[in-house]
């Protein structure tokens, strides 16, 4: 829980990916919210990236883009409305998904984005 913005979060990132589109495409944008730094490379984007189809899921989160690195050490990605997740890759790994009743969760590090 944050209750200001210059508090640090705790804990991973959490991200929930709601079945909808048959894809989508967005990005993930984080700087330290202070400074100009960002004009100098200061910043982390990540691409985002699904495609729906009757084999399942395919999602990717591309390689981080600039020389900032956010808060969070780890990544938990839920999956909320899908049959089924055929592929999900991080900076070109594969991730394992342990399915629960209701959505397809994986929790991975940080690192595994660089």
């Amino acid at each position: 829980l944050v209750q200001h913005s210059s508090q640090t979060p705790a804990g991973a990132l959490e991200l929930d990916v709601y079945a909808g589109k048959a894809s989508s495409e967005s990005e993930l944008y984080f700087d330290d919210g202070e400074s100009l730094d960002y004009l100098h490379g200061k910043y982390c984007r990540l691409a985002v990236n699904y495609k729906n189809s009757p084999d399942g899921l395919k999602f990717v989160i591309s390689k981080p883009e600039g020389d900032y690195f956010p808060w969070f050490k780890k990544i938990k990605l839920r999956f909320i409305g899908f049959n089924q997740v055929a592929t999900a890759s991080i900076n070109g790994s594969s991730l394992n998904f342990s399915a629960s009743q209701k959505d397809l969760t994986n929790v991975l590090s940080a690192d595994e984005l660089n």
